[in-house]
């Protein structure tokens, strides 16, 4: 529970974490730059209006990675047959 501060009433709330992959690069000691991974996290409180909207607005990105997906799927055959006339 926290206050809402423009009601100053107690809303309902809970700690949302994402966590996140993140590169990491450093230089080894031969000059080489070595490519690592590292969690990273987000976290912040969420009501759940906020987290209903983050399920809307998800739901939207992917529908349109499915359109972008539809979409390489016929550019990707038109490469293969390139590839395969040269």
């Amino acid at each position: 529970m926290s206050v809402n501060y423009e009601t100053s009433l107690l809303t309902p709330q809970v700690e949302l974490i994402l966590l996140m992959q993140e590169p990491h690069y450093e230089v080894n000691k031969k000059s080489e730059i070595e490519k690592s991974v590292k969690l990273g996290e987000f976290r912040t409180f969420a009501s759940l209006d906020a987290i209903n909207e983050m399920i809307s607005d998800l739901q939207k990105v992917a529908s349109e990675l499915q359109i972008f997906q539809q979409m390489s799927g016929s550019l990707n055959k038109i490469i293969e047959q390139y590839k395969t006339t040269k």
